[in-house]
């Protein structure tokens, strides 16, 4: 994992890697979390109810349960601000985040994709109808994704 992100460009002079599992601190800060939850907060929340109805009779796993807990013991343990995750969105639903549990390939962008399954993704990703090229997210989300990747993609800055 750590090459490949080196691959895409991940600069390390910029950025921290390491691997989860040896930090054990997280483990302990999810479940010290995990214990001031309760289970009707956990079950509230959109991201659990979205993909819990995958899963027949209620038959959800733990993980996928815990797993917001999880993540902010993540971000918490080393204060991470994560600036850029809010804005990726998914190539087929522009309304929801980009996400490697959704169920179509073709929604997201993969660290492993050659770039002519990139190229092709972002070729098939949702658009919309007018064909004046604009930047704004709350009346053409889709297009205005698609001009996010460009931009982010070459170092262009975005004006509103």
């Amino acid at each position: 994992m750590a090459a490949s992100l080196l691959a895409c460009g991940v600069d390390p002079k910029r950025t921290l890697l390491f691997r989860q599992s040896s930090v054990p601190q997280i483990a302990q800060l999810s479940w010290i979390l995990g214990s001031l939850q309760t289970v009707a907060q956990l079950q509230r929340l959109t991201q659990f109810k979205e993909k819990a109805t995958k899963f027949l009779q209620g038959n959800v796993p733990l993980g996928l349960f815990t797993y917001p807990v999880l993540q902010a013991a993540d971000v918490l343990m080393f204060k991470v601000i994560r600036q850029v995750s809010s804005r990726v969105r998914s190539l087929r639903n522009p309304l929801k985040k980009m996400s490697k549990s959704e169920a179509s390939a073709k929604s997201r962008l993969e660290i492993s994709d050659s770039a002519e399954e990139i190229e092709e993704k972002c070729r098939k990703a949702v658009s919309d109808t007018n064909a004046q090229l604009s930047y704004d997210p709350q009346a053409r989300p889709a297009i205005s994704n698609l001009v996010s990747f460009l931009s982010n993609s070459n170092d262009y800055t975005l004006l509103n």
